[in-house]
């Protein structure tokens, strides 16, 4: 599929409004077509307020692109390599323009299991990333990049990524089986949507993170 080439990038609010160092903005992105992608851009550290707000101990939703400087050279560079990615793949999966939620037409699918493999590091609930491997009663399998707040947030800086994007990750305050498990089955219903969307089966975060940078080695780094 051919790179769509993009006119104009659009934050909201604009970029004199923003703290680069924290903070969250909509990003439109428009084509020369007459397309658009729209979505959110953040800071890693948003993930733990995201959290506290919600007061349940998980965060899920629309995919985040994340910079490491929420200004627009650092989104430009995200917005450039996305577009230039398997033909612009990941623009049209992270487009998500906002729309008043939909009453369900149906009930979501029933969790059967939800089973915590692959912890790093190892028996550290509180700060680690893992698996969450999701068994629907109708026999489809799931399995969710799940990571805390503060181990994004470190593993993001040790790493100097500029910015990040691909498959979705499910953040815990902690990585315990009965808080992932109550995670999964509130993403369940809203439907199968978010549960098809952040499936990233055979693959760990450590693996995702390490690989994106492989493929971005040249882009801008923190600093």
């Amino acid at each position: 599929m051919p790179m769509p080439r993009v006119t104009e990038i659009l934050l909201a609010p604009p970029e004199s409004e923003l703290a680069p160092e924290s903070g969250e903005a909509e990003i439109t992105v428009r084509f020369e077509d007459g397309g658009s992608s729209v979505f959110a851009a953040a800071t890693p550290d948003r993930a733990a307020q995201w959290i506290e707000k919600g007061k349940k101990g998980w965060h899920f939703g629309n995919p985040v692109l994340f910079v490491i400087r929420l200004d627009r050279p650092s989104v430009e560079a995200a917005v450039a390599a996305m577009a230039s990615d398997m033909g612009g793949y990941w623009l049209r999966y992270y487009n998500s323009p906002k729309k008043k939620p939909a009453k369900p037409s149906a009930k979501g699918p029933k969790v059967a299991s939800a089973q915590v493999t692959e912890a790093y590091p190892p028996r550290k609930p509180d700060h680690g990333c893992a698996a969450s491997q999701v068994i629907i009663t109708d026999g489809r399998e799931f399995s969710l990049l799940t990571t805390t707040p503060s181990w994004f947030q470190k593993t993001f800086a040790e790493m100097a990524l500029a910015f990040y994007y691909g498959p979705s990750f499910l953040f815990v305050r902690r990585l315990d089986q009965a808080l992932i498990r109550k995670s999964v089955k509130a993403m369940a219903e809203e439907g199968d949507r978010l549960l098809c969307l952040y499936d990233t089966p055979r693959r760990t975060l450590p693996e995702v993170l390490a690989q994106f940078k492989s493929r971005h080695t040249g882009a801008p780094s923190a600093g």
